[in-house]
């Protein structure tokens, strides 16, 4: 009974340390985000509904213009499709890259900056060119 006691007394106060912790992130996120804070939700969807689409040529063809349409409007995203300059090689561009890392990570004093210079630098489909080759 008294083991019972004293784990019945832990138990209680793990249950307030995690209520209260739980109240503080709560606080500090809703302190710290405001109307203009991004905010990246993921919308739900119905199983039924994009089964209906999956099997109606005329509906999928139409969410497809649809897709094409928004992208086509020039929205932001985010990924980046090329960027290369005309006559410089992707080796070249690796090198720019890594050449301005680390002189910015010497300069800084940024080991983060060095470190991700140093696996830019290295080609990280070597291995698998050497094996088509």
């Amino acid at each position: 009974a008294k083991t019972w006691d004293q784990r019945s007394t832990v138990r209680a106060g793990e249950l307030n340390a995690i209520t209260a912790a739980i109240g503080i992130i709560k606080k500090a996120v809703s302190e710290k985000t405001t109307a203009a804070t991004a905010r990246l939700v993921q919308q739900g969807t119905s199983v039924r509904l994009a089964a209906a689409i999956a099997h109606n040529p005329s509906a999928m063809e139409a969410l497809e213009e649809e897709a094409e349409a928004a992208e086509n409007a020039g929205s932001v995203s985010f990924l980046q499709r090329a960027s290369q300059k005309p006559g410089r090689s992707a080796q070249e561009t690796r090198d720019a890259l890594t050449s301005l890392l680390r002189s910015k990570g010497q300069q800084l004093r940024s080991t983060v900056l060095t470190t991700l210079a140093s696996e830019v630098a290295e080609d990280p489909f070597a291995k698998v060119k050497t094996l088509i080759q």
